[in-house]
């Protein structure tokens, strides 16, 4: 796949996204997912996620100018109108335009925030040396690697001598791989409803039984999951709930677990699938393990999404859920490299665990000399 056609492919997931549930899509908090972010708390955390970068930077000694700053992969403006508190002037890029439209529509600040659309993998749209701070949270990680180091590269382009850039990005997966042949599994579904409301939120119950001769070593990326399928067989969710079993578990055991489901939007007849994944590896399905499924009716539409009104998904919403987002890592020692050839430096790289438990990652501070 060309850096063409790896844009391409981002920006149709992240349009979907914007359309489907976009608030969730920014900030993905499992219970929030099919609309339930609300308006006034989502965007009370990116007050606190923005002062948390500021007194990073006060703390490892960053004297930060208060121009003009940068929101990368800015969504509908959560970093954007928090940065605007503490700046006189602050963008906000995104390469969705329905995420910029979103964010248009709750700028709170229109004499001070300005949004833009950039489908490429540059920021050509800027000029070189006008930023004085970049700030972007959980977004390079779902850029191909290769295009998140263009990015940071292009971080630095920006920022004035002097300026600052603070960026959290995903390094290698943590935790023990599954060894070779454990991909067998048995399920069985204890508890589960028939009946839902589109989006509507429910406990699953579920036995699983490691059947696959070696035992799953504790710590390792092992998780119960589920797709919904439609009558047909095919696809309408592919990936809704997470339970860890961070426990492990030896050949031939059983152990009880319980896994939030969530219904897909439009009311239809669907199948609840359970399955098995090693986070980054595969599904246990597509592996040869054995699914766990039962029907499940999705029946009354309701009120769904808020962009500052009620909405209702049904009327303009598809019928399916957008793929995943991809996650991709980028090793530290590459990251400093690319920081370093573009002409600035790593202060510090303090760990983090904004991309999930199943990675390792950095939230790197940068600053571009006088």
């Amino acid at each position: 796949m060309t850096d063409d056609d790896a844009m391409d492919e981002q920006h149709t997931i992240w349009e979907d996204w914007a359309q489907a549930d976009p608030l969730w899509a920014i900030l993905s908090d499992p219970t929030r997912k099919g609309g339930r972010w609300e308006l006034d708390e989502f965007f009370a955390s990116g007050d606190h996620d923005v002062e948390e970068a500021l007194r990073e930077c006060a703390e490892h000694g960053l004297a930060l100018a208060r121009g003009r700053a940068l929101d990368f992969g800015c969504g509908v403006g959560r970093l954007t109108q928090a940065l605007a508190s503490h700046f006189d002037h602050v963008d906000g890029v995104d390469i969705s335009e329905t995420m910029v439209r979103l964010a248009n529509e709750h700028n709170r600040w229109p004499d001070r925030v300005q949004y833009h659309v950039n489908t490429t993998d540059d920021l050509g749209l800027l000029d070189d040396e006008s930023f004085d701070f970049v700030l972007t949270v959980i977004v390079l990680q779902h850029n191909p690697p290769a295009v998140a180091r263009r990015y940071i590269a292009e971080f630095v382009r920006i920022l004035r001598p002097g300026g600052i850039a603070v960026f959290d990005l995903t390094s290698t997966l943590a935790n023990v791989s599954l060894p070779a042949g454990a991909h067998q599994g048995a399920l069985e579904l204890l508890d589960a409803p028939s009946t839902l409301a589109p989006g509507e939120s429910t406990i699953a119950k579920v036995r699983v039984t490691n059947t696959s001769g070696v035992d799953w070593p504790p710590a390792s990326r092992l998780a119960l999951g589920n797709h919904w399928l439609r009558g047909d067989g095919a696809m309408a969710v592919q990936d809704d709930g997470r339970t860890p079993l961070g426990d492990g578990l030896a050949t031939q055991a059983s152990t009880e677990a319980e896994l939030t489901v969530t219904a897909p939007k439009a009311p239809n007849g669907y199948r609840l699938a359970v399955d098995l994944v090693e986070e980054g590896v595969t599904w246990f399905s597509g592996d040869g393990g054995a699914l766990a499924e039962r029907a499940v009716e999705v029946r009354r539409p309701r009120r769904f999404l808020r962009r500052g009104r009620d909405h209702d998904a049904s009327a303009s919403t598809p019928d399916h859920e957008p793929r995943p987002f991809e996650m991709n890592g980028v090793p530290r020692e590459d990251v400093e490299a690319t920081v370093a050839e573009a002409g600035a430096q790593v202060v510090v790289a303090i760990p983090s665990g904004r991309g999930g438990a199943h990675w390792d990652g950095f939230r790197y501070l940068v600053t571009k000399p006088r």
